[in-house]
Protein backbone atom coordinates (compact mmCIF):
# COMPACT_ATOMS: atom_id res chain seq x y z
CA UNK A 1 0.00 0.00 0.00
CA UNK A 2 2.91 2.40 0.63
CA UNK A 3 3.48 3.25 -3.07
CA UNK A 4 -0.23 3.98 -3.44
CA UNK A 5 -0.20 6.48 -0.58
CA UNK A 6 3.04 8.02 -1.80
CA UNK A 7 1.46 8.46 -5.23
CA UNK A 8 -1.72 9.96 -3.75
CA UNK A 9 0.26 12.36 -1.53
CA UNK A 10 2.44 13.36 -4.46
CA UNK A 11 -0.65 14.00 -6.59
CA UNK A 12 -2.07 16.30 -3.90
CA UNK A 13 1.17 18.27 -3.70
CA UNK A 14 1.42 18.48 -7.49
CA UNK A 15 -1.86 20.37 -7.60
CA UNK A 16 -4.19 17.46 -8.25
CA UNK A 17 -6.31 18.36 -5.24
CA UNK A 18 -9.18 16.23 -4.04
CA UNK A 19 -10.26 15.59 -7.63
CA UNK A 20 -7.07 13.59 -8.11
CA UNK A 21 -8.03 11.47 -5.09
CA UNK A 22 -11.35 10.67 -6.75
CA UNK A 23 -9.53 9.41 -9.83
CA UNK A 24 -7.12 7.30 -7.81
CA UNK A 25 -9.51 6.30 -5.03
CA UNK A 26 -9.48 2.73 -6.24
CA UNK A 27 -5.73 2.93 -6.66
CA UNK A 28 -5.16 3.88 -3.00
CA UNK A 29 -7.49 1.17 -1.79
CA UNK A 30 -10.44 3.53 -1.51
CA UNK A 31 -9.18 4.84 1.83
CA UNK A 32 -9.90 8.34 3.01
CA UNK A 33 -7.72 11.39 2.48
CA UNK A 34 -5.86 11.46 5.81
CA UNK A 35 -2.64 9.56 4.98
CA UNK A 36 -2.27 11.09 1.48
CA UNK A 37 -2.74 14.55 3.03
CA UNK A 38 -0.14 13.80 5.71
CA UNK A 39 2.33 12.48 3.13
CA UNK A 40 1.65 15.54 0.96
CA UNK A 41 2.37 17.80 3.94
CA UNK A 42 5.59 15.93 4.64
CA UNK A 43 6.59 16.26 0.96
CA UNK A 44 6.09 20.03 1.22
CA UNK A 45 8.30 20.13 4.32
CA UNK A 46 11.02 17.57 3.48
CA UNK A 47 10.85 17.33 -0.30
CA UNK A 48 10.26 14.21 -2.37
CA UNK A 49 13.15 12.21 -0.92
CA UNK A 50 11.62 8.91 0.13
CA UNK A 51 14.20 8.32 2.87
CA UNK A 52 13.23 11.61 4.56
CA UNK A 53 9.54 10.72 4.33
CA UNK A 54 10.19 7.31 5.88
CA UNK A 55 12.08 8.86 8.79
CA UNK A 56 9.39 11.49 9.31
CA UNK A 57 6.73 8.74 9.49
CA UNK A 58 8.91 6.72 11.88
CA UNK A 59 9.26 9.73 14.16
CA UNK A 60 5.49 10.30 14.05
CA UNK A 61 4.96 6.62 14.94
CA UNK A 62 7.02 7.13 18.09
CA UNK A 63 4.03 8.94 19.58
CA UNK A 64 2.17 5.61 19.73
CA UNK A 65 4.06 4.18 22.74
CA UNK A 66 3.64 7.51 24.54
CA UNK A 67 -0.10 7.56 23.84
CA UNK A 68 -0.38 3.91 24.94
CA UNK A 69 1.43 4.77 28.16
CA UNK A 70 -1.01 7.58 29.02
CA UNK A 71 -4.03 5.44 28.11
CA UNK A 72 -2.98 2.46 30.25
CA UNK A 73 -1.82 4.74 33.07
CA UNK A 74 -5.32 6.26 33.16
CA UNK A 75 -6.87 2.80 33.32
CA UNK A 76 -4.40 1.06 35.60
CA UNK A 77 -1.03 2.39 36.77
CA UNK A 78 2.18 4.02 35.62
CA UNK A 79 4.02 0.71 35.77
CA UNK A 80 1.44 -1.01 33.55
CA UNK A 81 1.56 1.95 31.17
CA UNK A 82 5.34 1.72 30.95
CA UNK A 83 5.15 -2.02 30.24
CA UNK A 84 2.61 -1.54 27.44
CA UNK A 85 4.63 1.31 25.93
CA UNK A 86 7.79 -0.83 25.99
CA UNK A 87 6.02 -3.78 24.38
CA UNK A 88 4.47 -1.56 21.72
CA UNK A 89 7.88 -0.08 20.99
CA UNK A 90 9.59 -3.46 20.77
CA UNK A 91 6.93 -5.41 18.92
CA UNK A 92 4.75 -2.75 17.38
CA UNK A 93 4.44 -1.16 13.99
CA UNK A 94 7.37 1.14 14.73
CA UNK A 95 9.98 -1.57 14.11
CA UNK A 96 8.21 -4.26 12.10
CA UNK A 97 7.42 -2.26 9.00
CA UNK A 98 10.16 -2.27 6.37
CA UNK A 99 8.69 0.67 4.45
CA UNK A 100 7.27 2.96 7.07
CA UNK A 101 4.70 4.82 5.00
CA UNK A 102 2.38 2.54 6.91
CA UNK A 103 -1.27 3.42 7.34
CA UNK A 104 -1.63 1.18 10.39
CA UNK A 105 0.88 3.16 12.48
CA UNK A 106 -1.12 6.33 11.79
CA UNK A 107 -4.41 4.52 12.46
CA UNK A 108 -3.03 3.30 15.79
CA UNK A 109 -2.09 6.85 16.78
CA UNK A 110 -5.57 8.19 16.01
CA UNK A 111 -7.22 5.22 17.75
CA UNK A 112 -5.14 5.68 20.90
CA UNK A 113 -5.89 9.41 20.93
CA UNK A 114 -9.60 8.68 20.48
CA UNK A 115 -9.61 6.24 23.40
CA UNK A 116 -7.55 8.52 25.62
CA UNK A 117 -9.90 11.45 25.07
CA UNK A 118 -13.04 9.28 25.21
CA UNK A 119 -12.02 8.03 28.65
CA UNK A 120 -11.74 11.55 30.06
CA UNK A 121 -15.47 12.40 30.00
CA UNK A 122 -16.39 8.86 31.04
CA UNK A 123 -14.11 9.14 34.07
CA UNK A 124 -15.67 12.54 34.83
CA UNK A 125 -19.16 11.04 34.78
CA UNK A 126 -19.93 12.57 31.39
CA UNK A 127 -19.32 16.13 32.49
CA UNK A 128 -17.40 17.23 29.40
CA UNK A 129 -19.32 17.34 26.15
CA UNK A 130 -16.33 19.10 24.53
CA UNK A 131 -14.10 16.08 25.20
CA UNK A 132 -16.80 13.71 23.98
CA UNK A 133 -17.10 15.77 20.78
CA UNK A 134 -13.30 15.82 20.35
CA UNK A 135 -13.12 12.05 20.75
CA UNK A 136 -15.76 11.76 18.02
CA UNK A 137 -13.76 14.05 15.73
CA UNK A 138 -10.70 11.86 16.27
CA UNK A 139 -12.69 8.69 15.60
CA UNK A 140 -13.88 10.30 12.37
CA UNK A 141 -10.27 10.99 11.39
CA UNK A 142 -9.47 7.35 12.23
CA UNK A 143 -12.26 6.16 9.95
CA UNK A 144 -11.03 8.42 7.15
CA UNK A 145 -7.54 7.03 7.69
CA UNK A 146 -8.63 3.40 7.28
CA UNK A 147 -12.13 1.98 7.22
CA UNK A 148 -11.31 -0.77 9.73
CA UNK A 149 -11.69 1.95 12.38
CA UNK A 150 -15.44 1.44 11.91
CA UNK A 151 -14.98 -1.36 14.45
CA UNK A 152 -14.57 1.38 17.08
CA UNK A 153 -17.90 3.02 16.24
CA UNK A 154 -19.86 1.23 19.02
CA UNK A 155 -17.44 2.29 21.78
CA UNK A 156 -19.51 5.27 22.94
CA UNK A 157 -22.69 3.18 22.90
CA UNK A 158 -20.92 0.47 24.91
CA UNK A 159 -19.80 3.14 27.39
CA UNK A 160 -23.44 4.18 27.81
CA UNK A 161 -24.62 0.60 28.30
CA UNK A 162 -21.77 -0.80 30.38
CA UNK A 163 -20.17 2.18 32.14
CA UNK A 164 -23.28 4.31 32.79
CA UNK A 165 -21.97 7.15 30.63
CA UNK A 166 -24.59 9.79 29.87
CA UNK A 167 -26.35 9.38 26.54
CA UNK A 168 -25.72 13.07 25.89
CA UNK A 169 -21.96 12.42 25.88
CA UNK A 170 -22.36 9.63 23.33
CA UNK A 171 -24.48 11.90 21.13
CA UNK A 172 -21.75 14.57 21.19
CA UNK A 173 -19.24 11.85 20.32
CA UNK A 174 -21.26 10.64 17.33
CA UNK A 175 -21.87 14.22 16.20
CA UNK A 176 -18.10 14.64 15.98
CA UNK A 177 -17.79 11.46 13.91
CA UNK A 178 -20.51 12.62 11.53
CA UNK A 179 -19.00 16.10 11.18
CA UNK A 180 -15.69 14.64 10.01
CA UNK A 181 -16.91 11.72 7.88
CA UNK A 182 -20.07 12.92 6.15
CA UNK A 183 -18.47 15.65 3.99
CA UNK A 184 -15.87 13.19 2.65
CA UNK A 185 -18.43 10.46 2.03
CA UNK A 186 -20.83 12.83 0.26
CA UNK A 187 -18.02 14.28 -1.85
CA UNK A 188 -16.63 10.85 -2.71
CA UNK A 189 -20.07 9.55 -3.66
CA UNK A 190 -20.73 12.58 -5.87
CA UNK A 191 -17.27 12.29 -7.49
CA UNK A 192 -17.13 8.52 -7.99
CA UNK A 193 -20.64 7.15 -7.47
CA UNK A 194 -19.23 4.82 -4.80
Amino acid sequence: DAPRYLFAGSELVSGGGLDSLAGISNYNGGHGPVLPALIGSLILIFGRDTESLVWAMRLLALFNPLLAYFLVKRLSSSLAGLLVAALLTLFGLNVQSTFVLNIDALLLAFTLLTLLILLAPIKRDGSSSALAFLSGLLLGVSILTKETAFANLPLALLAVLLLDWELRGALWHYLGVALVCLPWWVWRWSATGE
